[in-house]
């Protein structure tokens, strides 16, 4: 694998000279996703070693553990989903609408 950084060309204004950065939908999504994976992760980790801490045997603090980050994975996508942030918006269809015209009311 190759990573090439570049010096911004003289003409054009760099990131940090105000130029606005714009994500995608999809980008969006997969950092919300992301989030959530890693709350998730943290979530769980934190109710294992707590389980443990309370005396629990190592299997039974991964399952306690396991059973946390499931449960808030879940809550967290069901809330996004929920306030719409996991849709692709009004305007965006996965399946371009080719087949249909704009007139489609009248007769």
């Amino acid at each position: 694998m190759v990573v090439e950084l570049r010096l911004p060309a003289a003409d054009r204004p760099s990131i940090a000279e105000g130029s606005t950065v714009r994500f995608t939908p999809g980008q969006v999504r997969a950092l919300l996703v992301t989030l959530a994976f890693v709350s998730s992760v943290l979530v769980g980790v934190v109710a294992g070693v707590l389980a443990h801490q309370d005396d629990k045997s190592v299997a039974g603090s991964i399952l306690f553990g396991g059973g946390a980050f499931i449960s808030w994975m879940t809550l967290s996508l069901l809330v996004m989903g929920a306030l719409g942030w996991l849709s692709l918006g009004e305007n965006v269809s996965p399946i371009p609408d080719t087949g249909r015209s704009s007139s489609q009311g009248s007769t």
